[in-house]
């Protein structure tokens, strides 16, 4: 079926809740766009699989739907209110709203409430302005493409999230955990980071050009092409890491570890290398044209 038929999609809800299913498990995620926009008010959807859904804009007023499944849908825009859905799912459902739309709302709560629990919520490519994260937990959450170049991030769990394209440019907080995340192409440039965790992470492609960044477990990392130019790398351990093709032109590293790590075709030209450690390195084709060393 055509994805964008959002009609006949519908239809398949109504006639055969396990024949979409069935459908909707065969396309990748970013292809389970057919109910964007879509018309599902008053329907049951407690036999539909809802999560992992893009439900941008579709109109849910008064379905009845399992909680669980639809906090872990794209819900930008989409109309919650009046929903049939068990009580205790209702506030993460506004406070999922108020970071798509109210981010003002948002930091007020935040100001007189616990740090949230977000684990697996779906905010691919949302602009979260200047919300208050701090102490927030995003564990298995999906932030790709979004915006939190604003955001007040210590104390920030996300480990093991998607974080593909990402921007934290310009981020200044400590204890961000990124353990185990997908931060393929993210952006961290400028960025000030104390404390910074990546043990596990993918980061290739991924830019801290000029970025300041103190102390962190990144045991291996997978960050081929990733680029540390110009940046400020203290008492990092890259041990294990894959650095293929990674770039530290012009950066100062001070205290770093790169044991086993695969530094091949990495370039280290102009950097200052203070107390660092490469013991069992692989440097095969690495360059380091103009690197001074103590």
């Amino acid at each position: 079926m055509d994805v964008t038929d959002t009609q006949a999609w519908v239809e398949l809800i109504r006639r055969d809740p396990a024949d979409f299913n069935a459908r909707r498990a065969a396309l990748p995620r970013e292809q389970r766009t057919m109910l964007r926009g879509a018309d599902l008010r008053g329907l049951d959807l407690r036999a539909v699989d809802v999560d992992a859904l893009d439900l941008t804009g579709a109109d849910l007023r008064g379905a009845k739907v399992h909680g669980a499944a639809l906090v872990m849908s794209r819900l930008q825009g989409a109309r919650v209110d009046d929903l049939d859905v068990d009580p205790e799912w209702l506030e993460l459902l506004d406070q999922i709203r108020m970071l798509w739309s109210d981010i003002p709302a948002w930091n007020a709560d935040r100001s007189r409430t616990a740090p949230p629990l977000l684990a697996g919520v779906d905010l691919s490519g949302a602009n979260l302005g200047s919300a208050d994260l701090r102490g927030t937990s995003f564990v298995g959450a999906r932030l790709d493409g979004a915006d939190l170049r604003q955001c007040r991030l210590s104390d920030t769990r996300m480990a093991d999230a998607s974080l593909r394209g990402t921007n934290f440019s310009g981020v200044r907080c400590s204890l961000l955990d990124l353990d185990g995340s997908d931060a393929t192409g993210a952006r961290f440039d400028s960025a000030e980071i104390r404390h910074l965790k990546l043990e596990g992470a993918r980061v290739a492609g991924a830019t801290f050009r000029r970025a300041t960044l103190t102390g962190g477990n990144w045991r291996g990392l997978s960050g081929a092409g990733a680029d540390f130019s110009e940046a400020k790398l203290t008492e990092l351990l890259f041990h294990a890491a894959h650095l293929q093709g990674a770039s530290f032109r012009a950066a100062r590293l001070e205290g770093c570890s790169f044991i086993q790590a695969d530094l091949t075709r990495a370039v280290f030209d102009a950097a200052q290398m203070i107390g660092c450690h490469m013991d069992e390195a692989r440097t095969e084709g690495a360059s380091f044209v103009g690197t001074t060393r103590a």
